[in-house]
């Protein structure tokens, strides 16, 4: 009996292994089907906590320079507490750096924000997130020229701002900051290029030039008749050679005229010679 049933039990499972293979595989679901699934949920928490940090501190550094911009605070003059360049509370070169930090906050929200429309819902915006980057990295290169004019002054240069103190300590911020504009620089490049690659920069197709319609032909004022004249007792047109030249077409002659026509070119007798005169006999000696 288990001889007998070992080729049936070989024969369907060779069947449902071809059967199964045969069978194409079920498409993903999209967004908004039931049974979607984020392409990177990792990248997707992360992407989302980034940019609302960057939105509360770009918050925070707004309200700063709130107070570090305040230019009704004065900009120039002395006063027995100092320089109303940096005090009290203002102070010009911190608003620069405040302004750039805040637009860099903000670029940097939205090149997060543009990553997690691919790593939550499979929107690929490479483009848009390239071009956010290349700000956000450029406005901290100029955060960090800010920084460098305030940590690499020689001792004694640019007052107010530069305090002399701890000197060892300001030399190597100072390098710090150039280095870290050479970092944003690159980054800068980096991304502008990546945009470049991403975004669609083919010229748009020429439009198909219409072409101008022609003049509709002006109606005849004058009507047209309703016979021709009867030109039939006129001669035919002469018909050209090949060479170009016309045969002549002979004029209908009348009857009678055609008869004297004919008797006058017939031959007629012809005309006697008139006699020789006669030669006279010679005279006689």
């Amino acid at each position: 009996m288990a001889r007998r049933l070992l080729p049936v039990i070989v024969a369907s499972a060779s069947l449902s292994r071809h059967g199964a293979l045969a069978q194409e595989p079920e498409a993903a679901p999209q967004l908004g089907q039931p049974g979607f699934q984020a392409p990177n949920p990792p990248s997707c928490a992360v992407a989302w906590a980034d940019a609302t940090v960057d939105i509360v501190e770009f918050a925070g550094e707004v309200l700063e320079e709130t107070v570090s911009c305040a230019q009704w605070m004065g900009w120039r003059g002395q006063t027995p507490f100092g320089d109303k360049k940096t005090w009290p509370l203002h102070n010009q070169r911190g608003c620069a750096i405040g302004v750039l930090a805040s637009a860099s906050l903000l670029s940097s929200a939205v090149s997060e924000l543009e990553g997690a429309a691919f790593d939550c819902f499979g929107n690929n915006q490479a483009c848009g997130e390239s071009i956010a980057a290349a700000v956000e990295w450029l406005m901290d290169a100029g955060i960090g020229l800010g920084k460098a004019s305030n940590d690499c002054p020689y001792t004694g240069d640019n007052p107010p701002f530069n305090s002399n103190k701890d000197l060892p300590l300001k030399g190597w911020f100072c390098w710090v900051d150039i280095l870290r504009v050479i970092q944003r620089l690159i980054k800068t490049a980096k991304s502008i290029d990546v945009a470049v690659a991403t975004c669609e920069t083919s010229p748009p197709e020429p439009e198909p030039a219409t072409a101008e319609a022609e003049p509709e032909p002006e109606p005849l004022t004058e009507p047209m008749p309703d016979s021709l004249p009867d030109n039939s007792d006129r001669a035919p047109l002469p018909e050209a050679f090949g060479d170009g030249v016309a045969e002549p077409v002979p004029t209908p002659i009348p009857a009678v005229e055609a008869a004297g026509a004919a008797a006058a070119m017939a031959p007629g007798p012809e005309p006697i010679a008139a006699a020789e005169p006669a030669a006279e006999p010679a005279a006689e000696p």
